[in-house]
């Protein structure tokens, strides 16, 4: 399975957000996950635009692999919405390999 069919399975409509002005979708997005297409590049303080319009920034980008899991390739990033309520506070999943790691791999 790749990631759209992945996307469209688990998704009532394909979602798009904007990742430091580029479109990216479909993505899964979650409270502070959003789950994009591997072929994603974010870097950690870029600026997101939410479905909606919200703001956020990327807190971190995770390469994940499918390592079996029966998942597709995708990127996880873990972000911090800026609206007023929020304390920053999360515990962020660090299973997957950097973003820096893939760079140096495809370099």
């Amino acid at each position: 399975m790749n990631w759209l069919e992945f996307a469209m399975l688990h998704a009532d409509e394909p979602r798009t957000v904007h990742v430091d002005g580029a479109e990216v979708g479909p993505c899964l997005v979650s409270n502070e996950v959003i789950f994009c297409p591997p072929d994603t590049v974010a870097v950690p303080g870029a600026p997101v635009t939410l479905p909606g319009g919200r703001a956020a920034r990327v807190r971190n980008a995770i390469f994940m692999d499918s390592c079996g899991t029966g998942l597709p390739e995708h990127l996880q990033l873990d972000i911090q919405r800026l609206d007023a309520g929020n304390t920053g506070q999360r515990n962020y999943c660090h299973t997957g390999r950097s973003t820096a790691w893939r760079n140096e791999r495809n370099a």
